[in-house]
């Protein structure tokens, strides 16, 4: 009984030992005295594993919003015009766009999560030690907006100059199809179609009735045009 305690009690410590190094921020230890003479440090410590594959530096504490300071973002999802079983999904989506544009940012350790309140969904980003705060809501805050165009009425139109007008704005006006017209979207493989040759994906929109009749109209008006 008191062996088994007292392996217990040793193994407790060595792992409590071992977390405090690990945790703890490198500390330089230097005595130069008639003494002792010592030049070096304890915790902080900075390794790799197999060839380098890995490395683990913990030579700084991981420091959140109370030590090193930041910027915390609640957002409310709105949810009109999902269908109830879809929200977790349209979260979880939404969540993903939020972490891909954090970490354009280059900052370290973002906390991204999603939380419900009563009915209400919303996010919560935490973007420890960032300058600046204003470009940070900027970049989170921008709702992603999907808008089908089509050429103005009034531009000549042929196959070669495609690639001119897909990089001039000017000369595309908006539809009034937008991502509101979509149920949803989905990626597929038609190795069976003759425009998909090479078995690439193709994009599936699947719009609500009101916009399949708005996408149908648009779609007549513009023949032969993208």
């Amino acid at each position: 009984m008191f062996k088994s305690l007292y392996f217990r009690l040793g193994l407790i410590s060595s792992l409590t030992a071992l977390a405090l190094l690990v945790v703890l921020p490198r500390i330089n230890l230097n005595f130069d005295n008639k003494f002792i003479k010592l030049n070096s440090f304890i915790g902080g410590y900075k390794f790799s594993l197999f060839n380098g594959k890995y490395n683990f530096d913990f030579t700084k504490f991981k420091r959140g919003l109370d030590l090193e300071g930041g910027v915390r973002i609640v957002l409310k999802a709105k949810m009109e015009g999902i269908e109830p079983k879809d929200y977790q999904n349209a979260i979880d989506s939404a969540v993903q766009v939020l972490e891909r544009r954090v970490n354009l940012l280059g900052v370290s350790e973002p906390y991204i999560a999603p939380i419900k309140v009563g009915d209400e969904y919303r996010i919560v980003v935490e973007i420890p030690g960032l300058d600046n705060i204003n470009d940070a809501v900027e970049l989170v805050g921008q709702t992603a907006q999907l808008k089908f165009r089509a050429l103005k009425k009034d531009t000549q139109w042929s196959s070669d100059k495609f690639q001119e007008y897909f990089f001039d704005p000017q000369v595309w006006e908006d539809t009034g199809v937008t991502g509101a017209d979509l149920k949803g979207a989905e990626v597929i493989f038609n190795s069976g179609s003759k425009s998909n040759i090479n078995n690439s994906p193709n994009i599936r929109l699947i719009f609500s009735k009101e916009g399949l009749d708005k996408f149908s109209e648009v779609a007549k008006q513009n023949v032969g045009k993208p």
